[in-house]
């Protein structure tokens, strides 16, 4: 099956017609119906236009017809600077002589190691 095929699959996929299809991705009914009809095949303009009005479906079963039409991961993961707490920065070891070490605790108390 062929990147003009698996296009066609999805309209289905998702039950729409041609006109509600070539809506939905903002894309000419001509333009859909060249690609339908091998005449064309789909630019990557047109692939990404297809990815944006439908986020669930799967790039690799686009291209390459790899895995199912729809995504099976029920949360993309994504790094995100607001829960990653900052990494603590140690001087450079070499230059200091250690003195002492506290550990200050939630309830409000410390404790002091001498070196």
């Amino acid at each position: 099956m062929d990147i003009n095929n698996r296009i066609e699959l999805l309209k289905e996929h998702f039950g729409l017609s041609n006109s509600e299809f070539s809506d939905k991705i903002n894309v000419q009914p001509s333009s859909l119906s060249h690609i339908f009809s091998g005449r064309n095949r789909p630019s990557i303009d047109f692939i990404l236009k297809v990815k944006k009005a439908f986020p669930n479906v799967s790039l690799n079963w686009i291209l390459l017809g790899e895995g199912t039409i729809e995504n099976t991961s029920i949360e993309p993961f994504t790094l995100s600077s607001k829960n990653t707490p900052p990494t603590p920065t140690v001087p450079n070891e070499e230059n200091y002589d250690l003195e002492k070490i506290v550990f200050f605790y939630k309830n409000g108390t410390f404790k002091v190691y001498n070196a």
